[in-house]
């Protein structure tokens, strides 16, 4: 293996193996760094054992509620445990442009605390406390008040699979919804064992998790703007980097990736480091990370905002990255802070290391 990739996948292993999988990446504005096993009560994403003194715990997410803001009925037989890492990222969705990604960024929190959920069949009322975070500069939404779920109860050889679908309106300057799916798993003909919701995946053997959407109010899940919120790294997902030098610079980019199935396989853009024009940089913040893969994976499309400018230059492009092509055929330019392109750069190398079959 070349040497050079060795810090992009150390960073992947950060972002989705040293870090336990309850782990969000790190959300733009905060600006802690440690990366060990967190205990304190914050809900910040560095992970530190040692007692924690950082006040970074509420940046960006001021406007959430409290945990006494849930809407239920305490003698309902189903429970939700949310710990204090519950944060879920925003997918990429193939349809979009590398434009819209960066303004559909976004990251889910539910609030910390147990809950009682329903698990009669029929529709309740509920409201879990939530709030979710943009990029610089966008509105971010809030709950309004209680939503409902409707509650489905499967029996399957001796197993009891619960279901939880249904609505909560949120707010910022217009009106939105948030839909989730919640799935509660247990023995038959008793009540389900409480669903831990830490932000990491669904149970693999059960099924046991949860996703969510968000779109405005009078839209629906397909719409092209809509968020699918879902876990924002998973120690099951491998690691890929691409290098590319083009004229002026160089980047490489990191990818923690799923499985293809018959959908697209889930994943993150989970680090950039190069230079442009003598300026170096690195990236690891979730907002300021854009990926928009094509169907499987097959061809892939970069973005990367920096820290801070470089020159004119905001943010930089990497597309049409083809890793199994064989010569180089990633278009890269420079780009204004909405991710236009100002200059096409010529690219002279191309390369692709993966440790998906180590």
């Amino acid at each position: 293996m070349n040497p050079r990739w060795l810090p992009l996948l150390m960073l992947g292993l950060l972002a989705c193996g040293d870090k336990d999988d309850t782990s969000p990446a790190t959300p733009r504005g905060d600006t802690d760094s440690d990366t060990d096993a967190d205990t304190d009560m914050d809900t910040d994403t560095d992970m530190d054992t040692d007692t924690d003194t950082d006040t970074d715990t509420d940046i960006g997410w001021e406007h959430c509620p409290d945990a006494e803001d849930y809407v239920g009925d305490s003698a309902w037989d189903g429970r939700v445990e949310i710990g204090p890492g519950a944060v879920y990222c925003g997918n990429f969705n193939e349809g979009r442009t590398m434009e819209q990604e960066l303004a559909t960024k976004a990251q889910l929190r539910l609030v910390q605390g147990g809950y009682a959920l329903p698990t009669t069949e029929g529709e309740h009322t509920l409201a879990l406390p939530f709030c979710v975070r943009r990029i610089d500069g966008m509105d971010t939404q809030r709950m309004d008040g209680a939503g409902t779920t409707d509650v489905g109860v499967t029996d399957w050889s001796g197993t009891r699979y619960t279901t939880l679908a249904g609505f909560q309106p949120a707010v910022d300057s217009a009106s939105w919804l948030l839909e989730h799916s919640l799935r509660l798993v247990g023995d038959e003909g008793a009540a389900p064992e409480p669903l831990a919701l830490n932000g990491g995946p669904s149970d693999a053997t059960t099924g046991a998790g949860g996703e969510w959407y968000l779109y405005s109010q009078g839209g629906s899940a397909w719409d092209i703007t809509s968020v699918l919120f879902t876990t924002c790294s998973d120690p099951d997902w491998h690691h890929d980097v691409h290098h590319v030098e083009f004229e002026g610079g160089e980047v490489d980019l990191a990818l923690v990736l799923g499985l293809n199935a018959v959908a697209t396989a889930p994943g993150r853009f989970s680090g950039a480091t190069g230079e442009l024009d003598g300026t170096s940089f690195e990236v690891d913040d979730y907002f300021q990370l854009v990926y928009r893969p094509e169907h499987h994976h097959f061809v892939r499309h970069f973005a990367v905002v920096f820290d801070a400018p470089i020159g004119d230059v905001c943010a930089l492009r990497i597309e049409e990255v083809d890793p199994w092509a064989g010569d180089p055929t990633a278009v890269v330019s420079t780009a204004d802070c909405a991710l236009a392109a100002i200059e096409e750069r010529s690219v002279t190398v191309e390369d692709y290391v993966t440790d998906k079959y180590d």
